[in-house]
């Protein structure tokens, strides 16, 4: 969408446990805000393969899966799997656990953009959870202070871990979180 300020940009794919020819699609819509809930929704439009359609809510991962017909794609089951996220990426399904983690970069400074106001974070979405409910991981009223650790609301589910600065005694600059998960 026009000027959102975390479009989507990362996603993952496997193939559906158990399944023949069917994957599982994941992608994120993050905040329209650096600090803000979303209010905006996006259309997921695709003329090329059916069913891949829906309206989908920013803060947001989504799912769909895509069966591979042989001379054509299909899209299915286009659906929410968590919101409460600023802009989740690194998208990695646990290989023997099945759950989904990601990260979620922090909140930009408010002040200083270089001076974040939250730290990073590593999440998970239990395999059993996703497609059964929406997990809310508490964007933007939740989080942890970037330094301090200090934890702020308390709505959401709370991250597995976060990531304060790390500095490198050479240059002083920082490292402030991941990238990208793999297993």
């Amino acid at each position: 969408p026009p000027s959102w300020e975390h479009p989507n940009s990362a996603l993952a794919v496997r193939a559906t446990p158990g399944k023949t020819n069917e994957y599982e699609v994941v992608f994120q819509l993050g905040s329209d805000a650096n600090f803000a809930v979303t209010t905006r929704t996006a259309n997921l439009i695709n003329d090329n393969i059916p069913g891949a359609t829906g309206v989908l809510p920013g803060d947001s991962i989504i799912g769909l899966t895509l069966t591979d017909l042989g001379t054509s794609i299909t899209a299915s089951k286009v659906r929410q799997l968590a919101s409460g996220v600023r802009n989740p990426a690194g998208f990695a399904y646990h290989p023997t656990t099945g759950d989904l983690y990601f990260q979620d970069n922090g909140i930009d400074g408010l002040v200083d953009g270089n001076e974040p106001l939250s730290a990073d974070e590593l999440n998970r979405i239990p395999r059993a959870a996703l497609g059964a409910t929406v997990e809310d991981f508490g964007f933007p009223g939740s989080y942890v202070t970037y330094r301090t650790g200090a934890v702020v609301g308390s709505t959401g589910t709370q991250p597995l871990m976060v990531f304060q600065p790390l500095p490198d005694p050479f240059t002083g600059h920082e490292s402030e979180g991941p990238n990208d998960i793999v297993f």
